[in-house]
């Protein structure tokens, strides 16, 4: 096990801890049920109508009808569940978002776990959902339960979305997040699901797809980098990062990659859902394909799902810095079907990219570079997921006073005329006292009172005078 690391402190100087949360750990290095740590925060979604649960991390600080953004976030490798969410809550609550946001991690247990070991409550029933293939990544179906069917671990994500809207009524937006392992994982369901299409859930709320440094990308033909895209610069020893111009289909002519079995294969490319290539079709790719034939003819899937990605909000971000040849003990897979797609994560994420562009015509990508370490912990640290994260909320404007003001809201509303008038008022009064100092300087006028205190004596011999005068008139 990992020993614990310290939690970072928020820029209230409140520590995690503070906010019901136990201090942070380092990740255990499997799955664990009950919960090694943040055991206040384990819950149970109920799936199935409460047939049975999938057991997940949840962090609410605000009321109920407060909450307008949740963010799910998918965990990575190692099934360190725990890391990813102390990291995320700590985020969030740096950025303070605490009072009107909800972060919830679905975890995908890999052994049976009772409902009432989970949330520590020997009077809960029921058990949770179990991925004992540990393929839960890939959208693998749930291990058979007494009168229960297995469900897709995509469709276990669907169903956390669905529980939100539920349970949070005034969501103006939910973001499904994920990082390394996390992101191979939400580009998946991001592509195969039918929550994000025209930039909202099933349900009507508003989303947003975060992808964070993902090792492997799901491309939508069969077409591949071209040999220069995933080059190394000549005597440098890095990776070529420039933008991939020319994509091709492997071995098809001379500059086009080297082919190798199942470079197009799921979770590489699109090719085995449905049976469609005719080859028989891995337990993965049954399972894409039973949780896409869900909405959609899985057969017509190579023909339907890039048009289908295309109308959904999906920001993609990647360490400007990430430059290390995954061959080189670089923690990302170095496997023929990911290694065709470039050397490095930043080659890759690049890559994708321009095959966006390629398979989808008019398509833009969305790519945020931040810089520094990959490592997930100083990620959630980073501006650019701050900004992805937790700005743009629909009806919630978290922009600067000076960014309201200026150029374009100025002109665009009322406060323009209202802001005219004021600075004419101001600069007519400016004006006629200028004239009117003019005037009394022409006409010899002494000023007679220099400073307050002279104001506080002449008072005083009004006062006097007046009280004279009314003694007089007595």
């Amino acid at each position: 096990m990992v020993g614990p690391l310290p939690l970072a402190a928020h820029r209230c100087g409140l520590l995690l801890a503070a906010c019901m949360l136990l201090p942070f750990h380092g990740g255990v290095a499997e799955f664990t049920c009950p919960p090694a740590f943040y055991k206040r925060q384990a819950n149970l979604i109920p799936i199935g109508n409460g047939q049975v649960y999938l057991p997940v991390f949840r962090y609410v600080k605000g009321a109920p009808e407060k909450i307008t953004l949740a963010i799910v976030v998918l965990h990575g490798a190692a099934v360190n569940s725990d890391n990813y969410f102390g990291w995320v809550v700590n985020s969030e609550i740096s950025n303070n978002q605490k009072e009107n946001a909800v972060v919830v991690m679905p975890v995908f247990p890999t052994f049976p776990c009772n409902g009432s070991d989970w949330i520590g409550n020997e009077n809960q029933t029921g058990e949770t959902l179990r991925w004992s293939s540990s393929q839960w990544t890939y959208g693998q179906l749930s291990d058979p339960l007494p009168n229960f069917p297995a469900i897709s671990s995509y469709e276990a994500v669907d169903e956390v979305i669905q529980y939100l809207q539920m349970e949070y009524v005034n969501l103006k937006r939910i973001d499904v997040v994920g990082y390394s392992e996390g992101a191979d994982m939400g580009l998946l369901w991001s592509v195969l699901s039918s929550n994000g299409y025209g930039n909202t859930t099933n349900g009507g709320v508003r989303m947003r797809i975060l992808l964070g440094s993902p090792n492997v990308y799901l491309y939508l033909n069969n077409k591949r980098p071209a040999q220069l895209c995933s080059s190394d610069i000549i005597g440098t020893g890095s990776a070529n990062m420039t933008q991939c111009q020319e994509y091709l289909v492997p071995n098809s002519i001379p500059g086009a990659a080297v082919a190798c079995p199942g470079y197009d294969r799921f979770p590489y490319g699109l090719d085995g859902l449905g049976k469609v290539s005719g080859y028989s079709a891995d337990s993965s790719a049954i399972a894409a394909s039973h949780y896409l034939g869900e909405y959609m003819d899985e057969t017509m899937a190579k023909a339907q799902l890039p048009a289908h990605f295309a109308k959904k909000d999906v920001i993609f971000m990647v360490g400007r810095e990430d430059k290390q040849d995954c061959a080189q003990g670089k923690s990302c897979p170095s496997a023929c079907g990911s290694t065709i797609q470039g050397k490095s994560n930043l080659q890759r994420g690049l890559n994708y990219m321009g095959h966006l562009r390629d398979a989808i015509p008019g398509y833009e990508p969305q790519l945020r570079l931040f810089s520094g370490s990959a490592a997930p912990e100083p990620f959630f640290k980073t501006a650019v997921w701050a900004d992805s994260s937790f700005g743009d909320i629909p009806g919630e404007d978290h922009r600067s006073l000076w960014q309201t003001l200026w150029p374009t809201a100025l002109f665009s509303s009322g406060l323009f005329l209202v802001l005219w008038f004021f600075l004419c008022f101001a600069g007519c009064s400016c004006l006629l006292y200028i004239l009117h100092g003019i005037y009394i300087a022409d006409s010899g006028y002494t000023k007679n009172h220099e400073n307050y205190e002279d104001f506080a004596e002449a008072a005083t011999d009004e006062s006097e005078d007046e009280r004279q005068h009314e003694e007089d008139g007595a």
